[in-house]
């Protein structure tokens, strides 16, 4: 791990196991009989992390105690067994890991199952013990990651134990100090161990840089110039005259150029003719002539044809992925007369140095103490890394020509390239120097064991002086605490008598008045609750006797009492009323408004009455209701007290009123429309015999629909009033409906109407008059909304029951509909200019009727089916009235 994560990992891991162990000794009832369990694995896994943050240790040896600990853990969360030994799992070294991880997550199971903190919640206990065992199964795969992990579980571990000293003012005050200091001393820590490693990182790249700068130089300069001088020392007028003569009879000089490389620093020498054509050639890596690639290479090098124009030139040349040398090229030209003749050149002689030659590589790197590759062309040409999978990554990892820190073939490593630049500006190549950037792990060892020593040190030291702080400040607060609770016990004859000059001692000398008054005023409090309780007793019966909701709220608008009648009107009980917002509870309009804005503001000192609705949809409530507000006898604000009367049956008997005028008035006027035109016209002029005779049918068929509406009327104000007189009796069902469809099939001939009647239908027990009248009814519907066939079908149902129904196919009912249609005066279209006429009183008495015969009636409809309406007439048992 870096410094920072070391130091974070083990001086939070040491406080979080020092604290569980030091909550099981001070808070044994809330671990039960594993305490010592608790107590152990605690300090175990403290010392780990002491051991392991000092570097006092090496191997898996930790990690073995680590499991020992979790094991005595999961004893100790299950209520284990009292100083039982922990358990050590054996395993393997290299299962070591594994075997803390499956201990560890038995330590949180048992947490979250067991007995530990019963007061507390345990999801932070676990998820920092389940954190730590992924830290342990994870340390050989990823140390950072593990890492992490194992922070997180301290934190978590921390926050559960903070939560615990909560109980304890002393727990508390230490917990506060000692997370204090923690924060400061994992931060500097953390802080100086970063910037220590990035400085120590930084030095060694910069140094590395420069060695790779340095290096650079020396081969792209310093080198050729060494070559040029020997090249003009060697290549005077007499190897000039060789080549001359050598050249004609392309004489092998081989031997020649390898006496050139014994000079020294002299690898490869190449003696070039006027031509262009190597005349000879050595190269003294090999020990043999340069081959016919690297040849070919060297004697195309630009550096030839400058100095067979007389100039000597010096350079980098490269063999393709073969190499990189540091070359001279060097004019050869005859003397005559003792005079070098520059306009004379026989020839060309090329010195050079192998950059690429390991044991120059091996000089550099032995003088900066990193390896050195040289890479020309994407290729490695050279290098003294001996892991073939890092050098073979080193032309990968030269993303820019700056130093920087990287992967090499899965390593990290310091990466320090310089280019081998040729002096005409072309780069020939790249020299990198790289290191193992685990070479500086032993300096940060040190150091961050000495910063974790460091914080160690002051960790204890601020925990002791906290202790010792917070025991002077909590002693006589604990005095007082338990002062108070004989106090709560009702022994108010108890004194603290405490003489300290500090506001704890005036805190005490307060607390003894205050007993003192309390004493005396037991006896005055005892006998005004008393007197208060039978008027709140007396209050609470007429509240709850109220035909009206009463609620009441306090001054913030929050529900203080509400009564069983606003209770039902809310369709909730008093308990989940009290206490909430008058605004979340008096839901509903006045007028398209919010209910609540129109009975005014909680804070409001005006009276406010309102008609409106409560609730909302199909479960709305019309209510009349009164907002007045509470106050005091000195005209403080108390609160609001709301008033509500379920005005249902009032808006249903104005709704009623309404639908009934409307269609009174539209069947009257219908009827008496035609009686009133064919009088007038008869009245006023002679129209004959045959058209008097029509008039007056039409008439007498009007009079007949006024005399049944008026009927209809007398028969639905004489059930309401229960005036009508029935005469239950047996009746054939099928002798009814033959009566009925006799009348229908003269009155409407082109309708079909169809009878079934069972031959085990039995005499149902009914008046057979209303009986009629109700398939009257029935009928009368059916023909009005469909133009099909209508069936009337008579079964039995069950023994007490014969099931009658009228069947049509016609429009049929909206399926919202079905709930009030057998309401008074009710009518799917009310309008004047509905298409259907009737008082909407059919159904309405046909129910009247049948609730008079014990029997019951049931609709069912589907949206341009049909309608189906079944009456369930009781079967007789004896004739009866």
């Amino acid at each position: 791990m870096s410094i920072p994560l070391h130091l974070a990992v083990h001086v939070l891991g040491l406080t979080a196991a020092f604290g569980l162990a030091a909550f099981a000794l001070a808070r044994p009832q809330a671990v039960g009989r594993g305490r010592m369990s608790i107590v152990i694995g605690g300090l175990l896994l403290a010392g780990v992390h002491l051991v392991s943050g000092a570097f006092l240790t090496d191997g898996s040896w930790p990690l073995y105690v680590r499991t020992a600990a979790y094991a005595s853990l999961a004893f100790g969360g299950v209520g284990g067994l009292m100083g039982a030994t922990p358990v050590v799992v054996a395993a393997a070294p290299l299962s070591a890991h594994i075997a803390a991880a499956v201990a560890g997550v038995a330590a949180a199971w048992s947490s979250a199952r067991g007995r530990v903190g019963q007061s507390l919640p345990t999801l932070p206990l676990v998820v920092g013990l389940v954190a730590w065992a992924a830290a342990d199964a994870l340390v050989r795969t990823s140390a950072t990651l593990a890492g992490g992990l194992s922070i997180a579980g301290s934190l978590a571990i921390g926050f559960w134990l903070v939560r615990a000293a909560n109980q304890s003012l002393l727990a508390r005050f230490v917990a506060a100090f000692v997370a204090l200091l923690l924060a400061l001393v994992v931060g500097l820590a953390v802080a100086s161990g970063t910037l220590f490693s990035n400085d120590l990182r930084e030095d060694r790249l910069e140094a590395l840089g420069t060695a790779a700068s340095v290096r650079a130089d020396q081969f792209s300069t310093d080198w050729p110039r060494d070559l040029q001088a020997s090249a003009t020392a060697v290549g005077g007028e007499r190897l000039a005259e060789v080549v001359a003569q050598a050249a004609p009879a392309r004489t092998n000089l081989d031997e020649l150029a390898r006496e050139l490389t014994r000079l020294g620093s002299v690898d490869i020498a190449l003696l070039v003719d006027r031509a262009g054509t190597v005349l000879g050639s050595w190269d003294a890596l090999s020990q043999a002539p340069v081959g016919g690639t690297e040849q070919l290479a060297l004697a195309g090098d630009p550096t030839i044809g400058t100095a067979l124009a007389g100039t000597t030139t010096v350079g980098l040349a490269g063999v393709g992925d073969r190499g990189l040398y540091a070359i001279a090229s060097h004019p050869l030209a005859r003397a005559i007369d003792g005079e070098v003749r520059r306009d004379d050149q026989t020839g060309v002689l090329l010195l050079g140095r192998a950059l690429h030659d390991i044991r120059a590589l091996g000089r550099s790197a032995a003088l900066a103490g990193a390896d050195v590759t040289l890479v020309v062309g994407g290729s490695v040409a050279g290098t003294t890394i001996s892991d073939p999978t890092m050098a073979a990554a080193v032309p990968q990892a030269l993303a820019t020509a700056a130093v920087r820190e990287g992967d090499l073939g899965g390593r990290n490593a310091f990466i320090a390239p310089a280019p081998l630049i040729d002096p005409d500006g072309t780069v020939e190549g790249v020299l990198v120097f790289t290191e193992d950037a685990s070479s500086v792990a032993d300096v940060q060892r040190d150091t961050a064991a000495t910063l974790f020593r460091i914080a160690l040190f002051a960790l204890i030291a601020t925990a002791l002086i906290a202790a010792w702080t917070a025991r002077r400040t909590t002693a006589p607060i604990t005095r007082l605490t338990r002062a108070a609770e004989r106090v709560a016990g009702g022994d108010l004859a108890f004194r603290v008598d405490m003489d300290r000059p500090d506001e704890v001692g005036r805190l005490a000398s307060a607390f003894d008045h205050m007993t003192e008054s309390l004493e005396l005023r037991e006896y005055e409090l005892i006998e005004a609750a008393e007197v208060e309780s039978d008027l709140r007793t007396r209050l609470e019966a007429v509240t709850a006797s109220m035909g009206e909701g009463l609620l009441a709220t306090d001054p913030d608008g929050n529900v203080v009492t509400v009564n069983k009648t606003a209770a039902r009107l809310l369709r909730s009980s008093p308990g989940r009323i009290v206490g909430r917002d008058i605004r979340r509870v008096l839901r509903g309009t006045v007028a398209g408004e919010p209910l609540i804005d129109q009975l005014g503001h909680v804070d409001d000192l005006e009276t406010a009455e309102v008609r409106g609705t409560l609730g909302r949809g199909r479960r709305a409530v019309p209510i009349s209701a009164i907002a007045t507000p509470l106050l005091d006898d000195e005209g403080y604000l108390l609160g609001r007290v709301y008033v509500m009367r379920d005005i249902t049956g009032e808006v249903e008997v104005e709704r009623m009123k309404t639908e009934f005028l409307s269609n009174i008035s539209h069947e009257l006027r219908t009827p008496l429309t035609p009686i009133k035109g064919y009088a007038e016209v008869m009245r006023v002029k002679d129209i004959g015999r045959e058209r008097t005779v029509e008039f007056a049918e039409n008439i007498a068929e009007a009079a007949r629909r006024l005399e049944r509406i008026i009927g209809m009327l007398v028969d639905f104000a004489s059930l309401e009033a229960g005036r009508m007189e029935i005469h239950l009796e047996p009746t054939d069902v099928g002798e009814q409906i033959d009566e009925v469809f006799q009348r229908w099939r003269k009155l409407e001939p082109e309708r079909v109407f169809r009878r079934r009647v069972s031959k085990d239908v039995p005499q149902v027990n009914v008046d057979p008059r209303l009986l009629r009248r109700c398939i009257e009814e029935l009928i009368d519907n059916s023909v009005k909304f469909s133009e099909e066939a209508i069936t009337i079908t008579a079964e039995r149902d069950g023994i007490r029951h014969v099931r009658l129904t009228v069947k049509d196919l016609g429009m049929g009912i909206e399926p919202d509909a079905l709930d009030s249609i057998l309401r008074d005066f009710h009518q799917e279209d009310g309008s004047a200019t509905r298409r259907y006429g009737g008082l909407g009183l059919g159904l309405s008495i046909v129910q009247r009727i049948l609730d008079r015969f014990g029997a019951d009636i049931v609709i069912e409809s589907e949206l341009d089916v049909g309608t189906d309406v079944h009456l369930y007439l009781p079967v007789a048992r004896g004739k009866t009235s």
